[in-house]
């Protein structure tokens, strides 16, 4: 048996279509039905009254301080929720659940989140995170 190239198959295979020694070659059918198929841009979304509500209370929830749905500010008393160790004013280690005050207007220095200067007792503690602490609650909040 004599072993072909791909190329020669392919020239031969032609030739006997040619001559009509082999039958045509078959194209291939789309055997999908697409005719109820919308494209996503076209499509048309239709709310319900709840669907809207939920939508509602959900972009309620998120609107807030920088997304939170809580607000700390100077003056506030805050918890401290995560771990955190500062080289600032000498090595200093907030541990979470530990009570401290803010001090400053929340800003962001280096692009990276969101930080604040905290008092803990006398201590000052520069660029805490504020992503890591969550307000006291008091109890005229909860009125």
């Amino acid at each position: 048996m004599v072993k072909l190239s791909s190329k020669t198959l392919a020239q031969a295979k032609e030739a006997a279509r040619e001559n009509d020694a082999m039958p045509e070659k078959k194209s291939r059918e789309v055997k999908a039905d697409y005719s109820g198929y919308t494209p996503a841009k076209q499509r048309v979304t239709t709310w319900t009254a709840e669907g809207r509500e939920l939508v509602a209370k959900m972009r309620k929830n998120r609107r807030g301080f920088m997304g939170r749905s809580y607000v700390v500010g100077e003056g506030s008393l805050a918890t401290v929720a995560k771990q955190y160790a500062s080289w600032d004013y000498g090595y200093t280690v907030i541990q979470p659940g530990e009570m401290v005050m803010i001090v400053s207007a929340p800003y962001n220095p280096w692009g990276d989140g969101m930080v604040v200067d905290v008092l803990r007792g006398a201590d000052p503690i520069a660029e805490v995170p504020l992503a890591s602490l969550r307000p006291l609650r008091d109890e005229e909040d909860d009125e």
